[in-house]
Order: structure tokens, then sequence, then C-alpha cells
């Protein structure tokens, strides 16, 4: 059986609809309410990995300061090692 929503279907039955359109009605709106669940959780799901791959991206820039920072140690050490074995 499909689900429905029982006050509204109660509320279009006071309204004078038929019960048949009524339930119709009932039905039809649960299953929207339904999709629109499903798409709530989803867009909370892509958030939750998109907070995970900011995350992950942050961290990977940090790693990326960190390399250049010791790669410019090194070029110095490098240049006074030259400038060192031509003097």
């Amino acid at each position: 059986m499909a689900v429905m929503m029982a006050d509204l279907h109660e509320a279009l039955i006071e309204a004078g609809a038929s019960e048949s359109a009524a339930k119709r009605a009932a039905t039809e709106a649960a299953s929207q309410d339904n999709r629109l669940a499903a798409i709530e959780i989803n867009t909370a799901n892509l958030d939750h990995r998109m907070g995970t791959v900011q995350s992950k991206v942050t961290s990977l820039v940090t790693s990326a300061a960190v390399v250049v920072a010791l790669l410019t140690v090194a070029e110095g050490m490098l240049a006074t090692l030259v400038f060192k074995a031509f003097r």
C-alpha cells in the first residue's frame, strides 16, 4: 500500500474532495515529501564530502609550502657549497 499524508487526506475530504481524489493527492504529496527528504540527505552527504576534499586540499597546499621552503633552503646550501668549491 502506498504511503499517504493522513492530515492532508482528511483536509481534502473535509474540503469536499472525493475519497479517491483525496487519497491520490495525499499519496502524491507523500511521494514528493520522500523525494525531498532524499535530496536533503544527498545534499548533506555531498556537503560532508566537500568538507573532506577541502581538508585534503588544504593539507596538500601546506605540504607544498613546506616542500618549497625546503627546496629554498637546499638551494641556498648548494649555492654555498658551490661558492666554497670554486674560491
